[in-house]
């Protein structure tokens, strides 16, 4: 075989044939890309003749450098400067060579990733031995090879397996390559010069990324995968190896029609192919064009075609793809997300031009205009200049469909809404008595947005209470003549429109005025004489209510007690009696309680104490004697009778007692009303004390907040500070008992709104008392009495509740509300035997009467068990059974039809034996047939009965089921759906929280789609919080309260003030005080929540808890200009700390807007201010002295060195004796 090698053609092939053994007859073929030319041997002493040259050299470098070196030292005022040359050459220097280095080490890991560096360095070095022996050198002795450093010695050479073992002679005949490359293969070549240059349609952006993201350099050269970064990396430095700065004409862009070879190949394969997209516009329409000329049958084989256009630069064709394209062409452009949601824009405007009167049409297309801008267009540092862009950009939107819709109200409020962030004031108010005296002059929404509008940005009391008194002769007359439900829907609507208007000026000091108008109202809807009462069918609803106010006014001018008052009686039983003599006023403070303080802090001390004891309306005959203030007398006819109205309805009788109670500081809402209406999420409706108690500030923290574990400082383990999940500050859920009596004062707890020993903040009791007493008989909700005997246990103490219970019971005694009422404040007293014997008395009551409600006695049945149940008493030595037989046997009792005495029924509540089985199974239908009824209170109470059972003798995933299947059936955002799901998460909360076994994501998982139907109701969200706790993970607190709660469609003043609690109680040992800060932030800059003074004090008072003094005053100052009706924001900046960094000349700015927009100051201020001027005066002169007596002692220190002869000046610097 070896004598046929010379005979055989010559091998291509990469690598020998490795099977045949070469001979010295027959040479081996060269695998050298240049044939394998003799070289003479150089002549003897060559190298060493080259190594003296190069010492040579370098010796004449060294003296040359010594030379320089001392002509810089004899340079002297230069060497400076040129020593900064010399470093920036060399930095030069090394950066050339670092960037050669790069760019080597980018070129091998391209051109043989693979390769041994070791092999490829012997290769080299015998590659370049070869040539130097066969090519006599011409140029200059060059520089010996670099050589590896000392420190990193070369890897041990690695050895070849036995087939590849060559002898010292093989080696002068061939070399081997032990490791191919495969780039070889790839590109068809071993020369780099050989590999195309191309580049990418999409230069480099990837499909379905970011327009932003682009492939770097650096991952686009190597073989690691793909790295993407914002602009793909610096531009402009070089070029990006095989690519090109031009586009590919528009024709290589076409995927290439099969051949001849390949016909048989269905052409409809080719519909799997992803095409390429051009990205100039007219490339496209020229390769539409092409294809059109394309005939079947006829083959491309060129990239380029026949028809190949010049190449267009970058400029032309990224301007080329704007100008003149469709939208979507411009969809095309853009990665898979942002031409979605192009799309989509297109979508919405193609629908609004085929039916421009389509008012959702247009208002779909305002609301995505934010998603388009926050993604296709340009990024804003600023939110507030985002935030006025997409305004500008949603009002050109909305004056187009306004334009196109001139009678539509709710395209004329959305324009507002929007144009109120870009005009300025003059010209929105403009705007709004527009649409006020057009396509809104009979609307609700369009009125009660309008003081909205003007409560937050004018603030000035004259202008919101006309518009307050505009807006209720607008109600008014939309009042009259309606019936039934619409007349309990606008009679609701009168209601918020004159709370809003009571409270507006009790927040602006104006307490005497706002309380006569309750008093008028009430007066005039529940203790009018009967014998005005009743409308002559021939009068008009108008003439009648005047006559009415006529003679309520005749009454109140004559001084009688008033609702709320000791000894009022109502104006329907003291109209033929002279009044009593009304009680003096207590005496108003003449000074301040710190004498020591500056002038203003002196009067805002003044000032609120003068609040605290002047708030209620004096006589007409006593005002000028004590203070000479004006406004503590109220007139009827000016300030009370424009905002009267007639409410008939008994619905909304009911909700305007509540509101009362809620305007005087209790936290009672009207039963029967979810967490999502309005009322419960409306800024300006929530109590400005919520927060103020030192229980929503977290413990200060004991010990360190670090720990020693075998020698290592490690951090504290972590645990919850949220201990009690029931005492959230904000509570907001629907009233029942359990929120108004229930829970013990022991370890069960509950959600109750009022809790025993809590300080009511802004609460007048003596007046609430008073109120619930004298509105009791004319109330006829048994709810609003449980809230009395509540309001009176968390008051005084549940014994004084329970003796008024008693003396209710006694003219009420079928009432078994009351009764259930009574049982639970014996259990909040801990007598759980009195309680039993309340439940079996009142349940004992039932069987004799006629006409019980069903609910009602479902009721009891279900408060006696859930109590049995939630309550832990050791009565083992009094024989009575554990806790779940007795909340068993309860609900097995509620299933007889036959009843016993009271006696007889405790007995068997309280027996030590377990229920039959048959009695179990008798309750279970009981309660399944009372669920199968329409939704009633009865069924609420069987549903809990039933889960409750199913519980006691299946387990917790039985209960669960009868939850699930209850949820289904009611009707989603209901009352129903909200009590199904609060008694849900309750079972779930007591099952867990005594150590049952149960899985936390369970209770996640309802608690989750309990927040997202109801994401205001604070018993959800403090469960959520206590569940988490548990695993010791809080982003999902985080993330569900920023997702559901804190989003803009839902964000509400409760919710932010739940989140920022929550944030405090996170963790035991302290809190992050820059992410609570964050919630401040976001809570204030939110335009739904931005008007909720409780937020702004409690944003203040957290920086005064963190010593930053300046920035609670930076707070209080844009608090006043979100809300500029607030007398207690402007008292802030008044008192101490922050009035010590309110500069003089702001102080006095506060001063004028006080005055300006008509704020009620009850102490002058203008004495505080003069005493404030003499104390500027003397500081001045103080400072003018200080100022004369530093001078003259400089002059005595001038005088004094002439004495020392000039030594002064010879011990100065040389520098300063030129001076």
């Amino acid at each position: 075989m070896a004598q046929d090698l010379p005979k055989s053609a010559p091998s291509f092939s990469s690598f020998p044939d490795l099977n045949a053994r070469p001979s010295s007859a027959a040479p081996a073929p060269s695998f050298s890309s240049f044939p394998d030319l003799a070289a003479p041997p150089p002549p003897r002493g060559e190298k060493r003749r080259r190594s003296a040259e190069r010492e040579r050299g370098r010796e004449g470098d060294r003296k040359r450098d010594r030379e320089r070196d001392r002509d810089r030292e004899r340079a002297g005022d230069r060497v400076k400067d040129k020593d900064r040359e010399r470093e920036r050459d060399k930095e030069r220097r090394r950066s050339r060579e670092r960037e050669m280095d790069r760019s080597r080490h980018r070129d091998r890991e391209l051109d043989r990733p693979d390769r041994d560096r070791d092999g490829r360095d012997r290769h080299r070095d015998r590659s370049r031995d070869r040539h130097d022996r066969s090519r006599p050198s011409r140029r200059s002795p060059s520089p010996p090879p670099r050589r590896r450093p000392p420190h990193s010695p070369s890897p041990p050479p690695r050895a070849l397996p036995p087939i590849l073992q060559l002898t010292p002679e093989d080696r002068k005949l061939c070399y081997v390559d032990s490791r191919g490359d495969a780039k070889n293969r790839e590109y068809g070549s071993l020369e780099k010069s050989k590999v195309a240059r191309y580049r990418r349609s999409g230069r480099g952006h990837v499909l379905g990324a970011s327009a932003r993201l682009r492939i770097t350099r650096e991952s686009e050269r190597g073989s690691g995968g793909l790295e993407l970064a914002l602009g793909g990396g610096v531009a402009g430095k070089r070029v990006v190896r095989y690519t090109t700065s031009r586009p590919a004409p528009a024709s290589a862009m076409r995927i290439l029609y099969p051949s001849s070879s390949t016909a048989a190949a269905p052409k409809a394969s080719l519909a799997d192919y992803l095409p390429f997209v051009s990205t100039s516009a007219a490339a496209r329409q020229r390769a539409r064009a092409e294809a059109a000329e394309h005939e079947p049958g006829q083959e491309y084989r060129s990239i380029a075609g026949p028809s190949a256009e010049p190449e267009e630069s970058d400029w032309e064709t990224s301007s080329s793809s704007t100008v003149g394209s469709t939208p979507e062409e411009e969809a095309d452009d853009l990665p898979s997300g942002e031409a979605a949601i192009l799309a989509r824009r297109v979508e919405l405007e193609r629908a609004t031009q085929a039916d421009p009167t389509s008012v959702e049409a247009w208002l779909a297309l305002a609301e995505y205009q934010p998603v388009v801008a926050s993604t296709l267009g340009k990024s804003f540092i600023d939110k507030r200049s985002a935030a006025r862009s997409t305004a500008e950009i949603k009002l050109e939107v909305l004056g187009k469909a306004s334009a196109a819709n001139p009678r539509s109200v709710e395209l004329a409020l959305a324009r507002l809404r929007e144009g109120s962030r870009v005009w300025e004031r003059a010209e929105a108010r403009r705007e709004w008595r527009r649409v006020l005296d057009g396509v809104g002059a009979r609307e609700v929404r369009v009125w009660l947005e309008w003081v909205d509008w003007v409560q937050r940005e004018d603030g000035g009391v004259e202008d919101v209470l006309m518009a307050f008194m505009e807006g209720c002769a607008v109600f008014r007359e939309e009042l009259g003549g309606r019936v039934g439900d619409d007349r309990e829907e606008m009679e609701e609507n009168l209601i918020y429109l004159f709370t809003r208007l009571v409270l507006f000026l009790h927040q602006a000091g104006y307490t005497e005025h706002s309380l006569s108008l309750f008093q008028a109202q009430l007066e005039l809807t529940f203790r009018a004489p009967p014998s005005l009462l009743s409308r002559p069918p021939h009068l008009p609803e108008l003439q009648h209510k005047e006559r009415l106010l006529t003679s309520l006014r005749t009454w109140w001018e004559a001084e009688h007690p008033r609702l709320g008052e000791p000894h009022s009686t109502g104006w329907s039983s003291t109209s033929s009696h002279p009044p009593p003599p009304r009680a003096p006023p207590p005496p108003v403070p003449a000074s301040s309680t710190a004498p020591d303080l500056e002038p203003f802090s002196r009067w805002a001390d003044v000032e609120l104490r003068a609040c605290a004891a002047l708030s209620r309306p004096r006589a007409a005959e006593m005002w000028d004697l004590q203070t000479g203030d004006p406004f503590r007398y109220v007139r009827f006819d000016e300030d009370v009778r424009p905002f009267l109205f007639l409410c008939l309805h008994p619905s909304a009788k009911q909700h305007l007692i509540h509101a009362f109670l809620s305007f005087l500081g209790t936290p009672f809402a009207p039963p029967g009303m979810p967490s999502n209406t309005p009322a419960a999420t409306d800024a300006f409706l929530l109590s400005p004390h919520v927060g103020e108690g030192e229980g929503f500030w977290p413990k200060a923290e004991e010990g360190r907040r670090w720990e020693v574990v075998d020698g290592v400082v490690m951090e504290r383990r972590r645990e919850g500070g949220m201990r009690d999940p029931f005492a959230a500050p904000v509570r907001v859920w629907p009233l029942g008992l359990d929120a108004l009596l229930g829970g013990a004062p022991r370890r069960a707890g509950g959600f109750r709104v009022l809790r025993r020993g809590e300080e009511m903040r802004g609460v007048d009791v003596e007046l609430v008392r008073n109120v619930f007493d004298q509105l009791r008989p004319h109330a006829t909700d048994t709810f609003f009495t449980l809230a009395y005997l509540a309001f009176v246990a968390a008051t005084d103490s549940p014994k004084a509740a329970i003796k008024l219970a008693k003396s209710i019971l006694k003219s009420e005694r079928s009432n078994l509300l009351l009764w259930d009422g009574y049982a639970r404040l014996e259990r909040q007293r801990g007598k759980l035997a009195d309680a039993r014997n309340v439940y079996a008395t009142a349940l004992s009551l039932t069987a004799g009467m006629s006409g019980v409600h069903v609910g009602e006695r479902e009721g009891l049945w279900r408060s006696w068990a859930q109590m049995e149940w939630e309550e832990e008493e050791d009565a083992d030595a009094e024989g009575w059974g554990s806790r779940e037989g007795r909340a068993l046997n309860v609900l097995c009792e509620a299933a007889r039809e036959e009843g016993g005495g009271p006696e007889a029924l405790i007995a068997v509540v309280t027996a030590s034996a377990w229920p039959a089985e048959v009695k179990i199974l008798r309750a279970r239908r009981h309660y399944e047939s009372l669920l199968s009824l329409p939704p009633s209170p009865s069924t609420a109470h069987a549903l809990f009965s039933l889960a409750l059972l199913e519980y006691l003798t299946k387990g917790i995933e039985a209960a669960c089921a009868v939850f699930e299947a209850r949820r289904a059936a009611v009707y989603e955002g209901s009352i129903e759906h909200e009590e199904t799901l609060m008694a849900y998460a309750l079972v779930l909360y007591r099952h867990t929280a005594r150590g049952g076994l149960f899985r936390p994501g369970v209770m996640r998982a309802v608690l989750e789609q309990a927040i997202g139907a109801f994401p205001n109701n604070t018993t959800f969200l403090s469960l959520y919080a206590w569940n988490e706790q548990r695993t010791k993970i809080a982003n999902r607190v985080r993330m569900l309260l920023d997702e559901r709660v804190l989003d803009d469609r839902h964000a509400t003043a409760a919710g932010f003030i739940f989140a920022i609690w929550s944030e405090l109680h996170r963790d035991a040992h302290g809190y992050n005080e820059h992410r609570v800060r964050a919630l401040f932030e976001r809570a204030v800059e939110q335009e739904r929540t931005r008007t909720s003074i409780a937020l702004w004090k409690l944003y203040v008072r957290f920086e005064l808890r963190h010593g930053q003094v300046r920035n609670a005053h930076r707070v209080v100052t844009r608090a006043v200009k979100a809300c500029p009706w607030a007398k207690e924001l402007y008292i802030l900046a008044f008192t101490e700390p922050i009035r010590s960094f309110v500069p003089p000349f702001e102080i006095l700015e506060f001063v004028q807007t006080l005055e300006a927009r008509g704020i009620r100051t009850r102490v002058d201020i203008a004495p505080f201010c003069e005493e404030w001027e003499r104390v500027l005066e003397a500081q001045r002169i103080a400072e003018l002295e200080r100022l004369e007596r530093e001078a003259a002692g400089e002059e005595e220190e001038e005088e004094a060195p002439s004495m020392l002869g000039g030594l002064d000046q010879r011990l100065m610097p040389f520098g300063e004796r030129g001076r």
